[in-house]
């Protein structure tokens, strides 16, 4: 199902210029073939750059900068049902292909009905009647995920565009004190995505009765107009420094959908891949036609400013405001504007008269103390008009006695959803102090920050009470609080030729919410929906946010073999109820850090680099009691606890898995959340560069080969794929793993050359 495969990046870039301009172009090629085998999982990328700057008077210049890419991605989706769902849950005792039908698996061979396939029975591209062949499929469960292969054949999808994004500025400058700067920039983006699915049968779980075809068509632009006028002067050993502007940005997109489905054929011809296609539909698939086509603009406007001080380069002060303002779709015109301050001081300690007569530069060569405040806001997941719920039409109803019948039915109007008029601003006000300190001649540094970040108003979706007939609301509910440090500590040095220096950072993080709507004290929902354990991710006041809420395994209980818990009042019992819930954990680290080793030595050059996170939890989806023969993680079976044949038990960190495969309680508890704690090294990576004397031999400046591991190593305890992507998102699926695609180790060969 895996296998190595070619990553191939190649770059050109060439570069120039005088005294009056510079230019800079370039050209980039991405070649991906995944690491599934086949073609299904693939990312082609062509880029283009082009970078200009002039001089035209000593008082105006402008600069360009403008990029293209092409793209075409194919991909196999992750989740519940996908190809690598499938990898994990498809049982061992299942082959990959069948040669006979005997081993069809189980209802395989009713739909198969003697070769006249009527069931649809998915064919691998290698059957032929005179060699047939079928996909594997259990003969011992029906689940829905099917036989990973099929999974992947199957997929015909895939989308590829092209987006153009720049800028072009234009500065002026009347004074040396003063520059006037009017930037544009842009992104325009167009792209497109073709799908094509036909009925196939792998099991009674596994399967789709209809023929499906969709495709898409996306553009959009953006831009955003930047005048801002920068001020800055020197007055002896005064400086004084002031800054004024707006920003109009506009995004306006236009997006068509076109699909048709039914049971019957919906091609007019065969299903090759030049007929896949809307313009092949028959007579049937325009009959189930459907079009969907909405254009829509978003704009905000801003205005912003700062002013700054410094003293002798000891003190410095700076206070900044901005305002911000979206359209109507956002928030209501009476909260559609908000208002962010902010301000920072900072003192050189080293430059102090005091300081340097008393320190040697050799003990401490630099030492800064920096404070700030500020506040900022977030409106992003808001649009829609969810202030003031918009009116749509859909359905037809009866209002009469009368027998029901098309002629009675009236098309009704209805809210698109719940209105909320009092939603405003996200709000998030930020206390930070830092100090910056070099030692030993700048050979040791030290970077020392604190932060305290509170959360206002927070915006989240809600399910509002199901007698209001909508599935989602956006309120302002809560308060959150986070709060910890940013430590980074490096040393670099060199004794004779060889060259080293060595950098990590250490960042420890609170997360609590604080306060919560009081009619919405507690909120719980499911972290991916569709399952039915009973955890959740709950929003509640004393918490981190979104944190596991179930029940806390206490091990196995020796008298009974069952699995046992804590009681709300701390007792042991192998039938909780739901008082007896606690925070589990959630899916946010405690503290995540990093180490970078560089080493240089005549040429050679040595990189490590590595990121890990600790304290977050991961609750796995791999096995669920709705699904207790489906293959799943092995650390259950492991782990379990197993009768010996005198009849007495060896007790293991779970009961005997059989007892408790079907058992909600036992998988929604901290038997099944696991540590997602990790340290990845991310590259290492090993450089030669060859001496110049050789290479201006052949008109080369510089000429490096190198060779590195890319994500190939990773330390962790968690018994999943990669706990770096298990999250499924960062709100409340933080931390859900249900299948999601890792990280691939890659190998790399790299050759820079400059002439």
């Amino acid at each position: 199902m895996f296998e190595s495969s070619w990553s191939l990046q190649h770059n050109l870039t060439v570069e120039g210029g005088n005294d009056k301009g510079r230019f800079l172009a370039g050209l980039g090629i991405v070649n991906n073939d995944g690491m599934v085998k086949g073609d299904k999982d693939t990312y082609k990328r062509f880029t283009g750059q082009i970078n200009a700057e002039y001089k035209f008077f000593k008082w105006l210049s402008v600069q360009s900068n403008t990029s293209i890419e092409k793209y075409k991605t194919k991909s196999l989706g992750k989740g519940y049902g996908s190809f690598l769902n499938a990898v994990v849950s498809i049982d061992p005792l299942t082959p990959a292909y069948i040669y006979d039908p005997a081993d069809f698996g189980q209802s395989v061979e009713a739909q198969w009905d003697n070769g006249k396939n009527t069931g649809h029975v998915l064919l691998p591209p290698a059957y032929t009647e005179e060699n047939p062949v079928w996909y594997g499929t259990s003969k011992y469960i029906e689940e829905a995920t099917g036989n990973p292969l099929a999974q992947r054949d199957r997929s015909m999808g895939y989308n590829e565009g092209v987006n153009v994004r720049g800028s072009f500025a234009a500065n002026l400058m009347p004074f040396d004190f003063l520059t006037i700067t009017s930037r544009l920039g842009y992104r325009i983006a167009q792209s497109n995505g073709h799908n094509y699915s036909e009925p196939y049968f792998l099991s009674s779980m596994a399967k789709s009765e209809t023929y499906s075809i969709s495709a898409n068509t996306n553009a959009s632009l953006y831009y955003q107009w930047e005048n801002f006028a920068n001020f800055n002067k020197q007055f002896g050993k005064h400086n004084v420094g002031a800054m004024a502007g707006m920003s109009y940005t506009k995004n306006h997109w236009d997006n068509t959908s076109v699909s048709s489905s039914d049971s019957q054929m919906i091609l007019r011809a065969k299903h090759a891949p030049n007929f896949r296609y809307i313009d092949c539909l028959n007579d049937n698939g325009k009959a189930h036609l459907s079009v969907g086509n909405t254009p829509g603009d978003a704009t905000e406007l801003s205005y912003f400013g700062r002013l700054s001080y410094s003293y002798d380069d000891r003190y410095f002060i700076q206070a900044n405001f901005r305002a911000d303002a979206f359209d109507s779709s956002k928030l209501s015109e009476k909260n559609r504007w908000g208002y962010f301050p902010s301000v920072s001081a900072g003192w050189t300690i080293s430059n102090e008269k005091f300081f340097k007569d008393n320190v040697s530069t050799s003990a401490v060569s630099f030492l800064k103390l920096r404070g700030s405040w500020g506040r900022n806001g977030n409106v992003n997941i808001l649009s829609g008009y969810k202030y003031n719920a918009t009116i749509g039409l859909g359905g037809y109803y009866y209002f009469t006695d009368e027998t029901a019948s098309g002629d009675h039915a009236t098309e009704v109007a209805k809210p698109n959803g719940v209105s909320n008029p009092d939603l405003t601003w996200e709000t998030s006000e930020q206390w930070d102090a830092g100090l910056d300190a070099r030692f030993l001649d700048n050979r040791l540094s030290l970077t020392i920050d604190w932060y305290r970040k509170i959360t206002k108003d927070l915006l989240i979706n809600i399910k509002p009470y199901p007698e209001l007939g909508f599935s989602s609301q956006t309120v302002n509910s809560g308060e959150v609080l986070n709060t910890g440090f940013d430590i980074e500590l490096g040393w670099r040095d060199h004794v004779g030729d060889f060259k080293y220096s060595i950098n990590a950072n250490f960042s420890p993080l609170k997360n609590e919410v604080q306060k919560v709507n009081s009619m919405l004290p507690r909120y719980s929902q499911e972290g991916i929906s569709g399952f039915n354990q009973k955890l959740s991710s709950t929003f509640e006041a004393g918490h981190t946010i979104w944190y596991f809420r179930g029940y806390q395994y206490a091990g196995v209980n020796t008298e009974n073999g069952r699995p046992q818990y804590v009681a709300k009042d701390g007792s042991l019992t192998d039938a909780p109820v739901e008082d007896d819930m606690v925070d589990l954990g959630s899916g946010i680290p405690k503290f995540t850090y990093g180490v970078t080793l560089n080493l240089e030595w005549k040429g050679f050059d040595l990189t490590v680099f590595g990121t890990g996170a600790s304290g977050n939890k991961i609750y796995n989806l791999m096995m669920s009691a709705d699904r207790p023969r489906v293959n799943g993680l092995d650390y259950y079976w492991k782990n379990s606890s197993r009768q010996n044949e005198d009849g007495s038990w060896n007790f293991g960190k779970y009961p005997d898995m059989k007892a408790v495969a079907s058992d909600w309680v036992f998988f929604s508890s901290t038997a099944n959340i696991f540590s997602g704690s990790y340290f990845k090294f991310k590259q290492i990576q090993l450089g030669y560069t060859i001496p110049q004397n050789i290479t201006k031999k052949f008109l080369v400046s510089n000429l490096r080969l190198s060779v590195s591991l890319d994500d190939y190593f990773t330390i962790t305890s968690y018994p999943g794929a990669d706990p770096e992507t298990s999250s499924f998102d960062n709100g409340a699926s933080r931390g859900w793993d249900n299948g999601n695609y890792p990280t691939s180790k890659k190998l790399v060969f790299g050759l820079n050359v400059t002439f």
